[in-house]
């Protein structure tokens, strides 16, 4: 996702601006022999998920926090597990309703930008038409 948003750097610039400041993004390094057993024993179950993929969504259950990704196997697993789960809309949507950081025309120019991510077409939708009325 982050990948995504650097494309656009001045958006990209003001989302990392916005995490660092809520102070709600946490960091943390997981090398133990035993989280890497348990990623190994949950690989062989998901093999269309990667290490990172599957990393992710057992130390989200473990820190009961959500998650942000715009991978469908990863999103569908993950909610399988109760995890909350958001995407790139999601994001956009924070930074134009909640934070106030970007307008929302703006919000829909990066939309209309990211041709080579995938959106929901539906979400996409529901999404522009709700920032179009603000």
């Amino acid at each position: 996702m982050i990948d995504e948003l650097k494309k656009h750097e001045e958006s990209y610039v003001r989302i990392r601006a916005a995490f660092k400041e809520a102070n709600n993004v946490r960091i943390k390094r997981c090398g133990s022999e035993e989280y890497i057993y348990k990623i190994a024993f949950i690989r062989e179950k998901h093999k269309n998920l990667s290490i990172t993929d599957l990393s992710l969504i057992v130390l989200a259950g473990e820190l009961k926090c959500g998650i942000l990704t715009g991978d469908k196997s990863e999103r569908i697993k993950a909610e399988q597990k109760g995890i909350e789960v958001h995407g790139l809309l999601w994001i956009l949507d924070q930074m134009v309703c909640e934070a106030k950081l970007i307008a929302p025309s703006e919000a829909i120019k990066i939309v209309g930008r990211l041709t080579e991510t995938y959106l929901p077409e539906k979400e996409k939708k529901i999404f522009i038409d709700k920032w179009k009325k603000l």
